[in-house]
């Protein structure tokens, strides 16, 4: 399952080829569309609701969900993120970025390679470049303009990160394969804390008010992290149904679970988790 967070609207592609559209202010279904199914990314910027399958890349109404065109891509294309410039993705294996565009794909000047994902966040872009020379892997997390795709800053990170959360005042670096959480500084991408351990095994991650809530190995709950602090809070956050995707953005942060037919939950920031549950089916 696959989530999108606009200002007063969440979007969910899941169970199977289900596409959802809930109201933030009535918690309820708004719109019900369908996809071809095999989506891999979601993502919705102020006029259109973008899907990314395997080789193909659609675009639909993000009020009714009716479609408004299917374009074939690269089946190498990977990601979707949104700025205030457009909407991004990473093509190829050289692993060049791209803007999304009605029709497919358009090339950019900034010719951006070795990227192996994307991340958007409070209209920032940030990537994370690998580089291979002399049997060596170098990692590099970097700011790019949210218009051109160029680099405006970045540094060196451990290899290799297997999610990036932005939440526009800070990054976050997630290693799945460890208990490391890293908090990086949203304006330049560079280090503002020391790892943050005893998370065990994060895969996803988002904010809610002065939380981080991540998505690891615990079954059906979250950890919290103080934003500001950088440091775990409480006990484990046990939730009705374990998620299989998080998503925040200007309506807060939600998870999505395939149990029951589909349910979308909101969280708090705070240890009473859900706040609200939705069912999709």
């Amino acid at each position: 399952m696959h989530i999108a967070v606009g200002d007063d609207a969440v979007w969910v592609a899941g169970p199977g080829d289900a596409l959802t559209r809930v109201d933030t202010a009535t918690g309820t279904v708004a719109a019900r569309g369908s996809t071809r199914g095999g989506v891999t990314a979601l993502a919705a910027d102020d006029a259109d609701l973008w899907v990314l399958a395997t080789g193909r890349i659609a675009r639909y109404d993000r009020r009714t969900l009716a479609p408004r065109g299917a374009w074939r891509v690269p089946r190498s294309l990977r990601g979707l993120a949104v700025t205030g410039g457009g909407v991004w993705s990473v093509a190829g294996g050289s692993g060049r970025v791209v803007r999304i565009v009605p029709g497919g794909i358009r090339e950019v000047p900034a010719r951006q390679t070795g990227i192996a994902m994307l991340a958007g966040g409070g209209g920032r872009m940030y990537a994370l470049a690998v580089r291979r020379r002399d049997g060596r892997t170098r990692c590099f997390l970097k700011r790019l303009d949210e218009a051109t795709a160029r680099v405006v800053d970045g540094a060196p990170i451990g290899c290799t990160p297997t999610r990036i959360v932005a939440d526009g005042r800070w990054v976050w670096v997630l290693y799945g394969g460890g208990r490391t959480l890293v908090r990086r500084d949203g304006r330049t991408a560079r280090g503002a804390d020391h790892p943050i351990r005893a998370i065990p095994f994060p895969i996803d991650a988002a904010t809610a008010g002065g939380s981080l809530l991540v998505m690891g190995d615990y079954g059906a709950g979250l950890r919290r992290v103080d934003r500001t602090r950088a440091v775990p809070v409480g006990p484990v956050i046990r939730l009705t149904s374990q998620p299989s995707a998080l998503a925040g953005g200007p309506a807060g942060a939600w998870a999505a679970s395939a149990a029951g037919g589909g349910v979308l939950m909101q969280l708090a920031d705070g240890a009473a988790q859900p706040a609200r549950t939705i069912r999709l089916g």
